[in-house]
């Protein structure tokens, strides 16, 4: 579906950019855990895991520890003077969300906890060079320049909108902002007062206009390329940026294909760079998974799910058939998904109408941690029990960091959830108010281009507003770089291996 088509390219172009550039300036600072290898000894270090299994108590530690667990490890690592790298010759696969509002939930979680985990990094950018040898102020100056583009992503994309209005629709600039900014202004205002539910069908109504909206874009693209012609800055970056990602899919020749999704990805830039992130900043409050977690009433309900399981298995057909019917309470609007204990509703129960003594024994029992050893395949095999120390280890490993988390007390619930809106306040708040002043700043240099401009050498004169562009110029000029040296490494290693 369209929803895989687009992560096949974005997970292309972030690794082929993204990961291999700060392989080579440094080393990888987020591995997702689905593609990575952990060396044991690394994990282990003082201040990785145990620091790494500390429970949650402030609002911040909710966002980076919890939300983004894979990136909070590779943080901790890095702080701790161990380097993660990128190889490119290695195969992995995954499971990428399918549907719209399963996508946007899980990048609910991930962009939050980037931005914390980028900016700890960054707080300590001194003490961690000091003790990475992998960490150089070069590659802390590259992330901080992709964390002031992650911050200003909105207003780009509301200029390139903006832009594209003016163009194609002949109207002012004073026009073209009023019917861009009132769907921005009102997806937000849904976001912070509707449901999950109820935000995710405003952002797919959304999300289906701007891509509507990318093809006057494309017109407007074309008709300002016409009118400055192929010299100016903006057709220059243009042309740079499509030439780099068929020069990084040229260079991948076995991801090629990837390439071929990009034209997807053009379309969902609205979408993802500006919808998305507003709704994963105003949404920060919301720690929960989504999927993966239920509430109280749900897992008494399960509970009793597994009791009527069991009962199954010990009673015979005819007390099962007299057994009350219970469904399931209303799931949080939160959760994407139904349990699978919701599913089972709908089943028969399992070997209901068939006698106990003919059941087989093989059928997995959850109460019994020792029902693998009669699988047909492990049944033959000699069998030998754990010593009492061993045992009681596991045990212990259970209890203290698997086992689910007590919530605490009623008010340090609200304590916590006070605390998030204070920092989701505060977060959108300087977020609104950059992007506010970068749009106004540009605005404001293109109204009075005629005499705050810069001097371009092939015969025309540009506004201020050029060194925006050279900023992220600069960005794909380092990212492409870096592409290129690691592409070179990965043949040495190839050809160093055959």
């Amino acid at each position: 579906g369209a929803m895989v088509w687009y992560q096949k390219f974005e997970y292309a172009v972030g690794h082929w950019l993204q990961k291999a550039t700060e392989h080579v300036l440094g080393c990888v600072l987020c591995s997702p855990g689905c593609f990575s290898l952990f060396r044991g000894e690394a994990i282990m270090a003082d201040n990785v895991m145990r620091t790494y299994t500390t429970k949650s108590e402030e609002a911040r530690h909710f966002v980076q520890y919890d939300q983004g667990e894979d990136r909070w490890l590779c943080t901790l690592l890095l702080k701790q003077g161990y380097q993660v790298e990128y190889s490119a010759a290695s195969d992995a696969y995954t499971r990428c969300p399918e549907s719209f509002e399963e996508f946007f939930t899980q990048r609910r979680r991930w962009t939050p906890s980037t931005m914390a985990n980028i900016l700890d990094l960054l707080m300590d950018a001194k003490q961690i060079a000091n003790k990475n040898q992998g960490i150089s102020m070069l590659y802390m100056t590259y992330q901080t320049m992709l964390m002031i583009g992650t911050i200003l992503g909105p207003g780009t994309i509301f200029l390139m909108l903006l832009g594209s209005f003016v163009s194609c629709f002949r109207v002012s600039n004073v026009t073209a902002l009023l019917y861009n900014i009132v769907p921005v202004m009102g997806f937000t205002i849904v976001c912070f007062t509707c449901s999950q539910k109820v935000q995710i069908f405003v952002a797919q109504i959304l999300s289906a206009a701007y891509a509507l909206l990318m093809t006057a874009v494309v017109v407007g693209i074309a008709l300002q390329i016409q009118e400055d012609g192929m010299a100016s800055p903006s057709s220059i970056f243009l042309v740079a940026t499509v030439c780099s990602f068929l020069l990084a899919a040229l260079f991948h020749p076995r991801e090629f294909g990837c390439i071929i999704h990009g034209l997807l990805y053009f379309v969902l830039v609205p979408s993802m760079y500006l919808l998305l992130i507003l709704y994963s900043i105003v949404n920060l409050n919301v720690v929960s998974w989504g999927t993966r977690e239920g509430t109280q009433t749900e897992t008494a309900a399960t509970d009793q799910k597994v009791q009527g399981t069991r009962s199954q298995r010990d009673y015979p057909a005819s007390s099962l058939q007299r057994w009350p019917g219970r469904r399931m309470p209303p799931v949080d609007e939160q959760d994407e998904e139904e349990s699978p204990v919701d599913e089972a509703d709908s089943l028969p129960p399992h070997n209901a109408n068939q006698d106990p003594a003919e059941i087989d024994p093989t059928t997995p029992n959850p109460q019994d941690p020792t029902h693998w050893c009669s699988d047909a395949v492990f049944k033959n095999a000699p069998q030998y029990s754990m010593g009492n120390r061993e045992t009681e280890f596991w045990k212990q490993l259970i209890n203290q960091y698997l086992k689910p988390e007590d919530t605490g007390s009623e008010a340090e619930k609200k304590r916590v959830e006070e605390g998030l809106k204070s920092l989701r306040n505060r977060t959108v708040s300087t977020m609104l108010l950059c992007n506010a002043l970068y749009v106004l700043t540009i605005l404001l240099l293109q109204y009075h281009k005629n005499r705050l401009y810069i001097n371009w050498p092939i015969g025309e004169t540009y506004p201020i507003g050029l060194v925006f562009l050279v900023f992220f110029a600069l960005i794909l000029t380092l990212q492409l770089c870096g592409m290129l040296t690691h592409r070179f490494q990965t043949l040495s290693h190839v050809l160093a291996a055959t």
